[in-house]
């Protein structure tokens, strides 16, 4: 009689613990201070890089006023969830591009992976007018890595070398 009072006394004790508990022993409370769960990162707000564009290739018919060997500074700034602006400018002649209201594609905790914004609001860049679609993509592999500026609404492009690249 004394052993069967202390099993259930000991079953009385750890039944208030365990509804705190799902099957896999984690806890089924709720986060209440609006703080992402440890390990979660935001996306990086801003990405700006640094190169040179490259000769024509990889399926890319070139675009007017961005020559082989030019420098080419790329920023893409995020502005919200998924949405984001960019700036193309070449360092070489000094002539930019920017848009807004772009929307972002990202892997999560990436850099900003590839960016559409329409319309381009302003340009003294010749094959990236005012009022067309600009996309850029950032891509990596272990030998190149490598933007691409895409008039979306020609589908003329450019690749451009990256020779540094700052994302934060």
């Amino acid at each position: 009689m004394k052993l069967h009072t202390i099993y259930i006394l000991a079953l009385v004790l750890l039944l208030p613990l365990s509804f705190g508990c799902d099957n896999d022993n984690s806890s089924n409370a709720q986060d209440t201070d609006g703080m992402e769960p440890p390990g979660a990162e935001a996306p990086m707000s801003m990405t700006k890089a640094e190169g040179t564009v490259d000769s024509v290739g990889e399926g890319c018919t070139g675009i007017d006023g961005l020559e082989t060997g030019d420098g080419i500074d790329v920023e893409i700034v995020v502005t919200g969830m998924g949405a984001g602006n960019a700036t193309v400018t070449n360092t070489s002649t000094g002539d930019e591009a920017t848009c807004d209201m772009g929307f972002i594609q990202q892997e999560k905790n990436n850099l900003p992976a590839n960016i559409l914004c329409m319309p381009i609001k302003s340009s003294n860049i010749s094959g990236l007018p005012v009022n067309d679609v600009l996309e850029i993509g950032v891509s990596f592999s272990t030998d190149l890595n490598q933007l691409t500026v895409i008039n979306a609404t020609t589908m003329d492009c450019v690749n451009i070398t990256m020779t540094s690249l700052d994302a934060g």
